[in-house]
């Protein structure tokens, strides 16, 4: 037993009694472990700490070949699969659009599922996952709701209106449930919201306090909106999820871009608190410090992904962020200074001005790190990150205003002829020097998971389940799931069985998407359950031309459209729609969804109908 495993052992240890003590204050829920060994997954990232790194090893490096699916459970029929799934009281807790299901962790058996109605304009469908605490799950919603629901029937438990989806805000982040508190901020930044994080009461979800990313007046921060008008439109979402300190009380948020995003000229000045991480006092929303990844970003560069808190050789606390700029930063948190920053992406003319002109650069806007943060092993002191490799070809366009609830992207982009592929890099957790680097065919957006059996876990967009070796980076095991892996890779023990739990089948962002219906799946030592099967449905006759239901047509849109051509058509990360029926005409619009160009993915027949197809060709016509 080497130095490094029984210096880990020793920190896990302190952590597990500074995490109990804290729950025995009423600080939150202790990490969920039992004398008999069962493990659950209780929150984002398994832990406060965001971590992501699991203690069983009953799967390792020596029998991991034997892994086999268990089962599968569908959640949607359709659309985006992002979220990190939750694994508490044997249930499997996962969101999908505006489904919240529960799936037996055992045999994929969905005990319940709550589908939210939307009550307001909606946003984006894409929802990183749910909170949990004391027998109740919490979510956002597209259209701006916070949920309250019943983890052992699904059933409503409160409801509150947390964001005005018409002006452009909604909750896509997982919330963070602490001491009393859910913690949850807004997107979406290109539409011109005011970002802000928001503590509510457990008991009936009313407001404690709130911060705003973006400052104004007085506040700390206003000077550097050297235009002070453009902060009230300045973006400073929080899309994914955080981590918080419960020994200090601090939360950490990773705070995205400015808006708009393209055009810094509209917006002069470094912007804060976009593409940042902050620190707020848990209790109150107090401001405690802040470290700026990219200042005036003008690349679309969010610091997207979850912090990550741990000690480390030389017992300081620190915390590391990985942005979509493809660098991974490591701050000391008692002096706020950078440690370390290390590159894991392809890098070029990233110091470079946009022109109007255009401009080649990488990371692209779609490359770095996305929602899912690098992976922590105690164990060999290693930091795990999953990349797009994509370079962008963009240009600025000139923003004369921007208005709340509106796209103003502040120009366009294009995708590089080389890519999306991904890249999984090791790194050194306390000096940032990369221990091994693998390069992947298909994008890696997925969560890692990094475990004490000498495995790490990841998924790629090709629908790869990847084992790897902690230590090497060797292959050791891929399972094509059938679906592109998009969200959470998590780990758990039941009745004495390590089980590993993953999502599959996403359909999202430009060429980022793929087909297969967005699932859970359970693996386990020498499971036999059957392989996906290749998707052959029966072609019913086609409906005529024109005949299509245009209110379905808006729900089909909603989940598997909206999120590349925005909610209302307006466009995004894929071209805007309106004026299409006129351009294309009824019969070719059909043609256009059933086989687009390589840009977009191909959804009929195996996520559309025919039915689909005709429903979204009517609501789209009247864009």
């Amino acid at each position: 037993m080497h130095m490094k495993y029984l210096q880990s052992l020793a920190i896990s240890s302190f952590v597990g009694l500074v995490a109990g003590a804290a729950w025995a204050a009423g600080e939150g829920p202790a990490p969920v472990v039992s004398a008999t060994g069962e493990s659950e997954w209780p929150m984002y990232n398994k832990n406060y700490q965001g971590q992501r790194f699991s203690p069983l090893d009953q799967i390792d490096k020596t029998n991991v070949a034997r892994l086999g699916e268990v089962c599968r459970g569908k959640v949607a029929e359709g659309g985006t699969l992002h979220a990190g799934p939750l694994v508490v009281n044997g249930l499997i807790i996962v969101t999908a659009g505006a489904d919240t299901t529960a799936i037996d962790a055992r045999n994929c058996t969905v005990r319940w599922k709550h589908t939210h109605v939307a009550e307001g304009p909606e946003m984006l469908p894409a929802n990183r996952g749910a909170g949990h605490a004391d027998g109740v799950v919490y979510r956002g919603t597209s259209d701006g709701r916070l949920l309250a629901l019943d983890v052992k029937s699904g059933h409503l438990l409160w409801k509150v209106q947390a964001a005005d989806s018409s002006k452009g805000e909604y909750i896509s982040s997982a919330p963070l449930v602490w001491n009393g508190r859910i913690l949850a901020g807004i997107s979406l930044s290109e539409f011109g919201i005011r970002g802000r994080m928001t503590a509510y009461d457990i008991k009936d979800g009313h407001e404690l306090w709130r911060f705003h990313t973006i400052p104004r007046g007085k506040e700390v921060g206003a000077e550097t909106w050297k235009r002070a008008a453009t902060a009230a439109t300045g973006g400073g979402g929080l899309w994914t999820s955080y981590a918080l300190d419960p020994e200090a009380g601090e939360v950490f948020l990773p705070v995205a871009n400015p808006n708009p995003a393209l055009d810094a000229r509209y917006r002069p000045g470094s912007n804060l608190f976009t593409n940042s991480l902050v620190v707020l006092d848990a209790k109150t929303g107090q401001l405690k410090w802040w470290y700026q990844a990219v200042a005036g970003d003008f690349r679309e560069w969010d610091l997207a992904a979850p912090p990550v808190l741990y000690d480390d050789a030389n017992g300081r606390k620190v915390v590391a962020i990985a942005g979509k700029d493809g660098h991974v930063h490591l701050i000391d948190r008692a002096t706020h200074k950078r440690i370390f920053k290390t590159s894991v992406s392809t890098r070029r003319n990233d110091n470079k001005p946009l022109t109007m002109g255009g401009l080649r650069f990488c990371p692209g806007i779609l490359g770095g790190f996305q929602w899912n943060s690098p992976g922590l092993d105690p164990v060999r002191r290693n930091l795990y990150a999953g990349t797009v490799e994509w370079c962008a070809i963009a240009q600025y366009e000139p923003v004369k205003d921007v208005k709340a609830g509106q796209l103003a992207f502040g120009g366009r982009f294009g995708y590089d002829r080389e890519g999306p592929t991904g890249r999984m890099t090791a790194l050194d957790a306390d000096t940032g020097e990369i221990q091994w680097q693998v390069k992947h065919d298909a994008p890696i957006v997925s969560a890692v998971l990094p475990t004490a059996g000498g495995v790490v876990f990841m998924g790629d967009l090709g629908g790869n389940l990847l084992a790897m070796d902690s230590d090497k980076g060797t292959e050791l095991k891929r399972i094509q799931t059938g679906g592109s892996i998009a969200g959470g890779i998590v780990t758990y023990q039941l009745d004495g069985k390590q089980y590993i739990a993953l999502t599959s089948g996403n359909v999202s962002r430009l060429t980022f998407g793929g087909v297969g219906a967005p699932s859970i799946v359970v693996l386990a030592l020498d499971a036999q359950g059957a392989a996906p099967a290749a998707v052959t449905p029966e072609a019913p006759a086609a409906p005529v031309v024109g005949s299509g239901d245009a209110l379905k047509g808006r729900m089909v849109y909603a989940s598997n459209c909206s999120t590349c051509h925005g909610a209302k058509g307006e466009g995004g990360v894929g071209p805007a729609l309106k004026g299409v029926h006129s351009r294309l005409g009824a019969t070719q619009l059909v043609e256009w969804i059933k086989n687009p160009g390589s840009k977009m993915p191909k959804l009929f027949p195996s996520v559309l109908t025919e039915r689909d197809v005709s429903d979204v060709t009517a609501f789209v016509s009247a864009f």
